[in-house]
């Protein structure tokens, strides 16, 4: 088996459907905050501020979060934190399925474990990068 995401995994076990995983992922979308949103939440940043980054990003390849702190909006250790909020507070698949009530909770974990073990062939300890990329800085 390919790999996959863990929605498309469950709808090729048959655990959900395409509906299933959609109305999850609108859930997902509402609840999840941007880094922008998170930022003005905190009284870090103000919206002007956001839109402004956001506008920068349609020149610049650069993140979100990196465009910040090149800019003396935020410091390092101020984008950190906002990253770990971020994470910790993210609604995954999974369990936006289970409080949908399209998963039961017990369920979630195992089929977590086939998921896992599915993909562990795919997994590697390590990468290459091009040449054009060695010394790329990866935030």
């Amino acid at each position: 088996m390919a790999v996959q995401f863990f929605g498309h995994f469950l709808i090729a076990k048959g655990e959900i459907d395409a509906v299933h995983l959609r109305e999850a992922i609108r859930l997902m979308e509402s609840r999840n905050q941007t880094l922008g949103d998170l930022a003005v939440s905190l009284r870090l940043m103000d919206a002007l501020d956001v839109a402004r980054v956001h506008a920068a990003q349609r020149t610049q390849d650069i993140p979100f979060g990196d465009l910040c702190v090149q800019s003396g909006l935020l410091s390092n250790s101020e984008l950190v934190d906002l990253l770990r909020r971020q994470l910790d507070s993210r609604l995954v698949v999974g369990e936006a399925l289970v409080e949908l009530g399209h998963l039961a909770s017990d369920r979630l974990a195992s089929l977590r474990d086939v998921f896992r073990l599915d993909r562990s062939e795919y997994a590697s300890g390590r990468f290459e990068l091009p040449d054009a990329l060695a010394n790329h800085r990866a935030a």
